[in-house]
């Protein structure tokens, strides 16, 4: 690999590193953001005065159920995006730092061909087949720990507790049809994306990069 190449390459991968983060923030913002902003619309709307004149909580209705299915259908979406974002990183910061260890030392160094060759595996795994270098489940849980978990449990038990309480009428099955469907095409999508299928590299083994660079001071200053 040409060394020119290379920097260009080192480059590049520290902008979509940027880009990816800022990628993840937004979605992860704008997927809870909506979210909250539909539950709010539905929990404001389900405070309604009773009979004594003390507010109470009407829930399960129907028109506050679909709230809550609208709700998911857009927290699934911003999930799945954030997810995407998310392995995005990862396969930018594992290319960077894969390209500094040949940068950084040395052209003639065996070490350096070392670390080239398994930059080039990483590329074209990574880069050019566009694999993930994280597995699903790791970025599914990584994901929802920004801060998606606690909604999907509030939002899974408001959709299940209004299953289970309103009428079995023809908006009941549309509600269920359009949470199925809507959650088993985001889940199809997930599993069959190839940028979230991980592939692990098999890489040459090679020496701490930071050991070399003390080694080489110490020769240095020697």
């Amino acid at each position: 690999m040409e060394r020119d190449w290379i920097r260009t390459f080192y480059t590049e991968c520290g902008r979509e590193v940027s880009l990816a983060y800022d990628v993840l923030n937004q979605t992860t913002n704008w997927g809870v953001t909506l979210t909250a902003a539909v539950l709010a619309a539905s929990f404001v709307d389900a405070l309604q005065p009773g009979p004594s004149g003390k507010l109470e909580f009407l829930y399960p209705t129907t028109v506050h159920w679909f709230y809550a299915i609208v709700a998911w259908v857009v927290m699934v979406r911003f999930f799945v995006r954030s997810c995407i974002a998310l392995v995005n990183m990862y396969r930018w910061n594992t290319l960077i730092c894969a390209a500094s260890k040949v940068l950084s030392l040395p052209e003639e160094s065996p070490d350096a061909r070392v670390y080239s060759r398994n930059l080039a595996r990483q590329v074209k795994a990574y880069f050019y087949d566009w694999y993930s270098p994280i597995p699903r489940g790791k970025a599914i849980w990584n994901s929802l720990k920004l801060m998606y978990i606690w909604f999907f449990l509030i939002l899974l038990v408001l959709v299940v507790w209004g299953a289970v309480q309103i009428d079995k009428d023809w908006l009941f099955f549309a509600g269920v049809a359009a949470f199925v469907v809507s959650t088993s095409l985001e889940t199809y999508w997930f599993v069959t994306w190839r940028g979230l299928k991980y592939y692990r590299v098999e890489l040459e083994s090679e020496r701490e990069i930071t050991s070399l660079w003390l080694g080489r001071l110490e020769a240095e200053d020697g």
